[in-house]
């Protein structure tokens, strides 16, 4: 099972989601989240070749790929920022797993959801490990 392991969002940006909130918001929130999967796919490949060049002492191709790996950093932190202008937590950028921040009843809990899905399909206690949406019992839903 997976836990959760967001960070807390400052006050300001403490936005709660209900369920049908959380899944009506999933076009805007996926096409950034598959930006940010693709984009982080990009550095990734983008840093080993960048290692290919400096060590085999392809000066032209090294400076190339640095100002695109830089460019790619920019994208990212604007994908990223555009996550947490929404109020949502991007918990994974390689799986384009998010967390909507919310409450059952009394208790703080996330709704979780996976780039890829239809929609929200897991919830979880802060701490706690990933649960069924099916499992959720009060005013997240």
């Amino acid at each position: 099972m997976i836990k959760h392991t967001a960070r807390a969002l400052p006050q300001a940006k403490r936005r709660r989601f209900s369920l049908e909130q959380a899944n009506r918001s999933l076009v805007l929130v996926g096409r950034i989240v598959s930006d940010v999967v693709n984009e982080h796919m990009r550095m990734l490949e983008l840093l080993q070749l960048l290692e290919h060049h400096q060590s085999c002492g392809h000066e032209h191709q090294l400076m190339q790929t640095r100002n695109q790996l830089h460019r790619s950093i920019e994208r990212f932190k604007r994908f990223l920022e555009e996550i947490d202008e929404l109020g949502v937590l991007l918990v994974d950028w390689t799986k384009g797993i998010v967390e909507f921040p919310s409450f059952d009843g009394d208790r703080e809990i996330c709704l979780v959801w996976q780039l890829g899905r239809q929609e929200v399909s897991s919830w979880c206690q802060i701490g706690d490990e990933y649960q069924p949406i099916e499992t959720l019992t009060c005013s997240g839903k």
